[in-house]
């Protein structure tokens, strides 16, 4: 039976706080005979997410209509790895798409911007090195941001300029996975796919005030 895919709504990723690492799976093995610790790695690798939420009104029963879709451990969520420290969206001088004639809405801003790059040449998985092109919109990745290809996300650990316009990126945590091809999308904002670590995870409890804060522990959905 195939897993739903729910996306987390802009307006419900309201945060308090937020935690995003990236958990290499390692497990101790004692100490060789030369005293040397000694750790087992997985291939496997997955992030991991905490998101405190903050919700008010009606948005505690979006919350929850949402959370009925993901059906616990069953669904997946589809997440931006928000992280303002590194890359706001306020970076984005933009007033948003317009619309298939060019027009905008009345008050002059059009459909929500997804901030995206594009890959310069074919990669294959496992890739380190990524080349991009930042013509669009001339947002140049930074040092330690969270970025995506293929919902598949990553950091940014060096930088190299090329010219104007296009920059080749070392990444890990991890390296590439899976194949990108030329031209494809790489989001600013990482886009990535979740599971819950539970089954009761993120539910909401609130009292007269009708504010919410559910805590949602996320770790990436394996996709092998």
């Amino acid at each position: 039976m195939a897993r739903p895919i729910v996306t987390i709504p802009r307006p419900l990723l309201r945060l308090l706080s937020f935690e995003w690492s990236f958990d290499r799976r390692g497990t101790g093995l004692g100490n060789n005979l030369a005293g040397v610790s000694v750790a087992s790695y997985s291939q496997f690798p997955v992030w991991r997410g905490s998101l405190s939420l903050s919700h008010h009104g009606g948005q505690i029963g979006q919350w929850r209509a949402l959370q009925s879709q993901v059906q616990g451990r069953h669904g997946i969520y589809a997440v931006e790895m928000i992280d303002p420290a590194v890359f706001h969206r306020s970076d984005l001088q933009s007033t948003g798409e317009a619309m298939s004639d060019g027009e905008l809405f009345s008050d002059d801003t059009g459909f929500e911007t997804v901030p995206v790059c594009h890959v310069v040449g074919a990669h294959k998985s496992g890739a380190r090195i990524l080349r991009v092109d930042v013509s669009g919109n001339g947002l140049v990745p930074k040092l330690g941001q969270i970025m995506s290809a293929n919902d598949r996300p990553f950091v940014v650990e060096l930088i190299r300029e090329i010219n104007a316009a296009t920059y080749e990126l070392q990444i890990g945590s991890p390296c590439l996975r899976g194949d990108v091809a030329d031209g494809a999308e790489v989001r600013h904002v990482a886009r990535g796919l979740f599971e819950a670590v539970d089954d009761t995870s993120g539910t909401a409890s609130y009292g007269p005030a009708r504010h919410a804060r559910p805590v949602l522990e996320l770790r990436e959905a394996l996709r092998l």
